[in-house]
């Protein structure tokens, strides 16, 4: 697979990830295949493996937590055959009025031209704090 062809796929699915479409995981994930995972590093309860449908099915819940969608706007990238490393900064405005940011590495595995895996490093403490309820 080429280098334009990996940065294509991802740039597109960060792109889509953007637009708002929580309620569309199809859209989101077009550029992903059936069994696609997306892994988060860390030990918080967002951190783990993760199957297509449960993205599709967590994405719904971001309409109550965000205005938008999630930009991710990629600021670095290593390509060898079929896999990519992305360094990555994100932003988001919350409802509430936040600003959610975060840097990312991400590991990216793809499959022909879909992208199969996912495996995303950050600060885990950051969604924990903005988008989970407060631990009693």
């Amino acid at each position: 697979m080429s280098r334009e062809a990996i940065m294509k796929a991802v740039n597109e699915t960060f792109e889509a990830m953007s637009e708002g479409r929580w309620d569309d995981g199809e859209y989101i994930l077009r550029n992903t295949t059936e069994d696609f995972e997306w892994w988060v590093a860390g030990t918080t309860a967002l951190s783990g493996t993760s199957t297509r449908a449960a993205m599709m099915e967590a994405y719904k819940m971001m309409p109550s937590l965000a205005e938008r969608g999630i930009t991710i706007t990629p600021t670095s990238w290593i390509i060898d055959g079929d896999n990519a490393a992305v360094e990555a900064e994100s932003y988001m405005k919350l409802r509430d009025g936040r600003e959610y940011r975060n840097q990312y590495h991400f590991v990216i595995q793809m499959r022909g031209d879909k992208i199969r895996k996912i495996k995303e490093y950050m600060d885990t403490t950051l969604p924990e704090q903005y988008f989970l309820p407060p631990a009693e």
